[in-house]
């Protein structure tokens, strides 16, 4: 039932003091690694230590998603680990639940052998449901004033008008009524707390998500954007 025991963490707990190389490392949404370090939970748990996620380069991204599925005798195409390395900018935490979900998806296709474009796009749909919300809860996290929400809910709703991943900074000044300036201000801490990327002219800079996966999840669930005013 995806339910670990509490036997599962102190054999763990015990074998890593026997075999002091051997490590055990959970990739957690914010929600759940906010549940575990609780008053609740924080003796159990007192041995662990949190260890920040970068993202990874292209190649340590691709055997992250790629070696489970061969180990299992599945091939994913070329063309959709660049896809799902689009969709999550190289985050080892979506590139993980990405490569479960296709598993999951594979249990129920049980002679398929390759995994296309196709079969991605039907399990990031799953993905971006209303019911997935516990995948992206850590943006709650991350804004530092209603403000930035404001700009970040104005961003969606320009790309999805426009069905691109991306938006000009005057542009989405303009459609925001505010200066250029002051949305640039917000827009680059964002782009410092790892939400957005920048490229383009520095006068007049584009500007995208880091990871298009919590882009497409904010165009579908609106109402995220409601609790935070």
């Amino acid at each position: 039932q995806h339910i670990l025991e509490y036997r599962f963490f102190t054999y763990w707990k015990d074998l890593m003091n026997d075999i002091p190389q051997l490590s055990l490392i959970f990739a957690l949404p914010t929600s759940s690694h906010n549940r575990l370090t609780s008053k609740k939970f924080v003796n159990v748990f007192s041995f662990a230590q949190p260890l920040p996620i970068a993202f990874l380069d292209t190649k340590s991204a691709e055997q992250l998603l790629v070696d489970p599925l061969r180990e299992q005798n599945i091939e994913i195409h070329p063309n959709t680990i660049a896809l799902a390395l689009k969709l999550t900018g190289g985050n080892p935490y979506y590139m993980t639940l990405i490569g479960q979900q296709l598993i999951h998806y594979l249990n129920k296709e049980i002679h398929q052998q390759l995994i296309a474009d196709v079969d991605l796009r039907v399990v990031t749909e799953q993905l971006i449901e209303k019911g997935a919300s516990q995948n992206f809860d850590f943006l709650k996290e991350e804004f530092q004033s209603n403000t930035e929400a404001h700009i970040l809910e104005g961003f969606v709703e320009l790309t999805s008008r426009t069905k691109e991943s991306k938006v000009q900074l005057r542009k989405l000044a303009t459609w925001l009524n505010k200066s250029p300036s002051i949305v640039r201000r917000h827009l680059d801490r964002l782009r410092i707390g790892l939400i957005l990327d920048e490229n383009g002219p520095l006068s007049n800079p584009y500007y995208s998500f880091k990871i298009e996966l919590v882009r497409r999840w904010l165009t579908r669930n609106r109402w995220f954007f409601s609790q935070l005013t």
